[in-house]
């Protein structure tokens, strides 16, 4: 009986991919506004035939003065196969330069593009109305 199981939970991790796909939108020359609906896009041409996890993305910040890199989940949980997700940005981000990861059988990062947010913290440390996250699965 034990022999089955492995070869069972053996056969199982076998059929589950990962896959990474190449985020297609936002690009570089992407701007986007606090507030507004927003979209991210990725690349569906090689595609397994089993995804394993269901699909996250957050939004990474990393301050231009230095500092620890922060993260925010803007949608999720999705199908990684629909190709995008559509979301309202929220309206306490700074303006700046981010990227975006999209989590799901892996984590693959967008090229940097340009928020219209508020302003600064003094500091210009944090993404966000002077709070920050590292927990890209949190409230």
């Amino acid at each position: 009986m034990m022999n089955a199981r492995l070869v069972s939970l053996t056969t199982l991790m076998q059929a589950l991919d990962v896959w990474s796909p190449t985020i297609i939108v936002p690009t570089p020359s992407t701007v986007w506004q606090n507030g507004s609906s927003e979209f991210v896009k990725w690349d569906m041409s090689n595609a397994p035939k089993s995804i394993s996890n269901r699909g996250y993305v957050t939004l990474k910040y990393t301050p231009p003065n230095g500092g620890t890199s922060q993260v925010r989940r803007l949608a999720g949980p999705f199908n990684l196969r629909d190709g995008n997700v559509t979301f309202i940005m929220p309206n306490d981000v700074v303006t700046g330069q981010f990227s975006i990861i999209l989590f799901g059988d892996s984590g693959n990062e967008s090229k940097q593009f340009h928020i219209n947010g508020i302003a600064a913290p003094a500091d210009g440390k944090t993404m966000v109305g002077g709070t920050s996250s590292s927990d890209p699965f949190g409230p």
